[in-house]
């Protein structure tokens, strides 16, 4: 499935060595933050700050590969959200709550994906700039002060340094929605599957919904709609509204077979059913992961 096509494009790019040993990585990198191995000034990292939209911090590869799969491993909320999901289900919860939670794994899911492919969204805080700035050798300091905000989201992009063995994280400025940034995010990683025939629909669904093409809306859209503006969907009105996501929301195959429906429209109850055919995709992708670094 495209879950599995997804999963090796990610590998592929992080390029895990034959020899790689999860136990050492994690006792070697127990922080478990890719956001604190990038401010621990004791990892001896190299700050470049170009301007206030954007700075470079090079490291060792090794380190930071170790740091990164480290982050994966102990990041358990993707797995506390499928429990939470389960127990909503067997408790027969409104549809709601059951959209809601399987909205935040997907999230989590497209956001730890991203990470590992090396292109993902990374939020600082006034305190953590202030961190970065402190181990540059940046002149324009009140300048870059001046441009601090509460919470600053950055793109960073995993790119080959000039020397050898070390890695350069490029950082350019987000946009401050950092939901709709982290679905734009993993599209334009989609974007770079080599398509098979058989997988093509899929393919075009997903960058459908992504993008809220053709009608459709993207899972944050969604997840706005049903948990700020309507709240009435906590009740009568969205059980009825989510009756195909309560038919797939318990199935991949089920949730499949909808997106392989070749006249599968957008109308009101396939928009809402779309959060479980991702949450699916992105499984998959994640569970086969799991499965290769031997987690």
């Amino acid at each position: 499935m495209i879950g599995h096509d997804i999963a090796n494009l990610i590998l592929k790019k992080t390029a895990i060595s034959e020899s790689f040993d999860l136990d050492n990585v994690v006792r070697s990198h127990p922080k478990g933050s890719i956001k604190q191995f990038i401010l621990d000034g004791s990892e001896l990292n190299t700050y470049c700050i170009e301007n206030n939209q954007c700075f470079s911090i090079e490291v060792r590869t090794e380190d930071y590969s170790n740091a990164l799969v480290s982050d994966y491993y102990c990041n358990k909320r993707i797995v506390e959200q499928k429990n939470n999901i389960k127990n909503l289900i067997d408790t027969n919860s409104q549809v709601a709550w059951i959209l809601i939670s399987m909205y935040y794994c997907n999230f989590y899911a497209a956001n730890e994906l991203s990470k590992l492919y090396g292109s993902f969204i990374v939020n600082f805080s006034n305190e953590d700039m202030k961190s970065i700035l402190f181990q540059s050798q940046y002149t324009n300091v009140c300048e870059f002060r001046n441009s601090l905000q509460s919470y600053n989201s950055f793109r960073l992009e995993v790119a080959q340094s000039d020397y050898e063995g070390f890695t350069l994280l490029k950082f350019e400025k987000s946009s401050p929605k950092p939901h709709q940034a982290v679905w734009s995010n993993l599209d334009s990683i989609i974007r770079n599957l080599p398509v098979s025939d058989s997988l093509l629909h899929h393919y075009q669904l997903l960058q459908k919904i992504l993008n809220s093409k053709k009608g459709w809306d993207n899972p944050s859209k969604t997840r706005n709609e049903w948990n700020y503006t309507n709240a009435n969907y906590y009740a009568e009105r969205g059980d009825r509204l989510g009756g195909q996501f309560k038919k797939i929301m318990n199935s991949s195959s089920s949730a499949f077979s909808w997106g392989n429906n070749r006249r599968v429209h957008p109308h009101d109850e396939n928009k809402v059913a779309s959060i479980a055919y991702i949450h699916f995709i992105l499984l998959e992708a994640h569970d086969y992961i799991n499965l290769r670094l031997g987690m």
